[in-house]
């Protein structure tokens, strides 16, 4: 040392530190004794101002004899030694190190590290990985493997065929047709078992049935009176008016005057929802599904509990091929961007989740739309073989060709939301010709029927003086002048009549013994998500690929500083050889951090819900659970959560080499993962399908900024706003980090002097852990809210 032993390289007196012999932990004291204090000398210009750049304490060289110097990275400072050690093999020495500190698992680790460079979750990450890849591929694989095989087979078929008599075209249809005959009656007989042999049947009454819109003050629908009883399909047809009495009948829109009956008695049909199937027009099936996967669904949580797996899956089998669904029945479903299936078979599965049910009453919305006329009238065929059992039908049918008119047991008519008539189908075109309209045997009732009540009657009005066209009005007026109009006509369906005397506790019965316990429930809704995820591989992958890059940017951002995150002020009394503090990298580093994880998870949680509303719609008016669905689909993401916090903090650890221990880490950032699925999961509920994405980037953006880093916490504290941070799981989460990466240099550093600068509270990492943990679960209660209680109209 070019100084003497007394004075400081700069030449000033040094100033004792302590009276007696002192070396704080985590300092070199080579020169200090009892006679010879620690001391300290002001730092020369060059050494000042490489102190202030704050980074890994460079300038660490004593500045006078009797200084002491912290023991610098990659070496560790025993009490008394005279010589700093070099960290041996697998154990590292951050700065101010008094013993070697082991390194955690799989590590990179060699002679002279300064912190540990963690290999463990990558290696895990590698085998998490490996797996996932087989998993995904394996169906296709197989796939593959069965197409090559099949193929193989056809082809030793066709040569065999060669050689053998074909059958003629004739014999093949008449086998085919008595093969179709054979289907049917095996899905009747399992529907029977469904419905029961002896159960009560439901006959819907409905009188004055009339709806008034609010504000408006029109009647969209007065006056329709009659009944739809077990035994016949009703078919409800009109220009207008169809589609709003199905709603109101179905109690999914309020009448406004009249009253609804069950078997004779004022009831709701809402209350039998369990019992009773509907098919909306639009063709409402989850596209990631196969034809079978979204029957077996329906079948497995509505069918009676009594029903065992192979018997769902014997009577799905068999309704599938009722349907002409057999060729298709393992192919997605699809969409209508990417279709897999034609728009008549998607049609026919959508009826086919109400059918495989076995409901009491049936009621289908367009249920012959986007159907070519011969599966069209094979669908008709199959509602009719229903009502045999006792099943009430009730569809909307708009045009129906002639096959289909002749075919339907009774006819509602409704024009401008009147009734113009209601009876058996072969009596409403002698009905019209009484009225004065010629309506030509060749022609197709139906059309002309439809022409009348839609204001078109001219062409078929009869010549004769005493007939005058007449409005919608008069043909309304004509029909509520019946003497017989409020009476269930004798029909087809007369001899099957319920008896109005049957105490409707036998259909609450038959409605308890229907569906899935809540337990299975959950299991069905979170087998199938997953089944949906792993054929949403692009989206799968790309989440896991954004949460890995995001990671590995936050890593590099910090690379350079090789783990050395904080640095304070030298615990007493070293006070005074303290360079510049650093206390805001590491709430800098948790907002970065949750800023990252929240542009990454935003998004694809709110797909979680978000992409599938109008389904659970579907499915929570006919009784699914709806409790079990969104708990089925919460778990369900547990997977995709951990597989993205994973890839994001394998890729920072590797790179920033944080002293806190990768399982905090991991914790951590699984549960800010937690928190923003919680809450991109609640923003989908109040917003469309579009809006949702962007409205979940913005509010994680903002629940991250309030984490405490700007303003600092202990600003905020002054405002007495701290209450309103601590409701956002930055906080907790920057908190956390600010714990773990301080607390081990506890030894060394003014930590508590730190924490009062920025706010923080240290050591209550369980408390930081447990309340992201709690703040994800609530905002998951509040998506639960607004799942059941919005759009309440759509699910009854």
């Amino acid at each position: 040392m070019a100084a003497s032993n007394f004075t400081c390289l700069t030449g000033d007196n040094p100033v004792s530190l302590t009276d007696d012999y002192q070396c704080n932990t985590g300092f070199f004291c080579p020169n200090n004794d009892k006679n010879h204090p620690p001391q300290y000398c002001p730092p020369t210009k060059q050494c000042q101002a490489t102190r202030l750049l704050m980074v890994k304490n460079i300038c660490t060289e004593p500045q006078g004899f009797y200084e002491p110097s912290i023991c610098a990275p990659g070496f560790y400072c025993p009490p008394h030694t005279t010589k700093q050690l070099e960290c041996p093999s697998g154990h590292y020495c951050p700065t101010g190190s008094e013993q070697p500190l082991r390194c955690n698992g799989i590590s990179a680790c060699p002679v002279g590290s300064s912190g540990q460079r963690q290999i463990t979750g990558l290696v895990a990450l590698l085998l998490v990985d490996i797996g996932l890849l087989y998993f995904l591929m394996h169906p296709y694989i197989r796939s593959l493997v069965h197409r090559l095989q099949k193929g193989t087979a056809q082809t030793s078929t066709n040569n065999s065929d060669t050689a053998s008599v074909q059958r003629t075209g004739k014999e093949k249809a008449v086998e085919d047709s008595d093969q179709a005959l054979s289907n049917l009656e095996d899905f009747v007989n399992s529907s029977k078992r469904g419905i029961g042999l002896d159960a009560t049947r439901m006959q819907i009454e409905f009188d004055q049935l009339g709806l008034t819109l609010d504000g408006s003050q029109k009647e969209v629908l007065k006056g329709v009176t009659g009944h739809a009883g077990p035994g016949s399909l009703l078919a409800v047809m009109g220009a207008s008016g169809a589609a709003t009495f199905v709603r109101v009948l179905m109690g999914k829109a309020k009448a406004t005057s009249g009253t609804t009956s069950i078997n004779g008695t004022p009831r709701n049909m809402s209350d039998f929802k369990k019992i009773i199937g509907y098919v909306p027009q639009d063709d409402i099936v989850l596209p990631e599904l196969t034809v079978r996967e979204n029957l077996l669904h329906s079948a497995r949580v509505r069918l009676p509990k009594t029903w065992k797996s192979g018997e769902i899956g014997k009577h799905v089998d068999t309704l599938i091929l009722c349907l002409h669904l057999s060729n298709v029945q393992d192919s997605l479903v699809g969409d209508v961007i990417k279709p897999v299936i034609s728009g008549g078979q998607r049609k026919r599965v959508s009826i086919g989740i109400e059918l495989a049910a076995a409901p009491m009453v049936l009621i289908l919305d367009e249920p012959t739309s986007g159907l070519d006329a011969t599966s069209a009238l094979s669908i008709i065929e199959l509602l009719k073989s229903l009502s045999s059992l006792g099943v009430t039908v009730i569809c909307i049918i708009h045009q129906p060709r002639h096959e289909i008119f002749l075919s339907l047991d009774r006819v509602l008519l409704l024009a401008g939301g009147r009734q113009i008539f209601l009876g058996n189908t072969k009596d409403s075109a002698n009905y019209f010709r009484g009225l004065g309209y010629s309506i030509p045997k060749e022609c197709n009732p139906a059309d002309a029927i439809i022409d009348i009540i839609s204001g078109e009657s001219q062409r078929y009005m009869s010549s004769a003086p005493e007939y005058t066209p007449r409005s919608i009005e008069d043909l309304a007026e004509i029909w509520s002048r019946r003497e017989d109009a409020n009476n269930p006509p004798t029909g087809t369906d007369s001899n099957q009549d319920t008896d109005r005397s049957v105490d409707l506790e036998a259909l609450a019965r038959s409605a308890s013994e229907r569906g899935a316990s809540r337990l299975y429930q959950v299991y069905y809704c979170f087998m199938r998500s997953l089944t949906q995820q792993t054929r949403q591989i692009v989206g799968f992958v790309l989440e896991i690929i954004v949460g890995a890059i995001a990671g590995l940017l936050i890593g590099l951002s910090v690379y350079q500083l090789d783990g050395f995150m904080f640095q304070g002020i030298y615990r007493p009394p070293f006070e005074l050889l303290s360079s510049s503090t650093n206390y805001t990298l590491v709430p800098e580093l948790g907002l970065l951090n949750s800023l990252a994880i929240g542009l990454a998870a935003a998004a694809p949680g709110v797909k979680t819900f978000g992409e599938e509303k109008t389904m659970y719609w579907r499915e929570a008016a006919s009784g699914h659970s709806r409790s079990a669905y969104f708990v089925g689909k919460i778990l369900s993401t547990f997977f995709r959560i951990g597989l993205s916090a994973l890839h994001f903090t394998v890729f920072y650890a590797l790179l920033a080499t944080p002293i806190m221990p990768f399982g905090q880490l991991y914790l951590a950032h699984l549960l800010y993962f937690y928190c923003i699925y919680g809450l991109a999961c609640a923003v989908s509920m109040v917003v469309s399908r579009q809006d949702g994405p962007l409205l979940a980037i913005i509010g994680s953006l903002i629940i991250g900024i309030f984490g405490g880093y700007g303003p600092s916490l202990s600003t905020v504290k002054t405002w007495h706003l701290e209450w309103a941070w601590r409701m956002c799981p930055g906080t907790w989460f920057s908190e956390a980090y600010f714990h773990a990466h301080t607390t081990p240099f506890a030894y060394l550093w003014d930590i508590e002097a730190a924490a009062k600068w920025t706010g923080y509270t240290l050591n209550q990492l369980s408390l930081d852990m447990g309340m992201l943990f709690i703040i994800g679960t609530v905002y998951r209660v509040l998506a639960y809210i607004g799942l059941v209680f919005l759009n309440r109209d759509k699910q009854i």
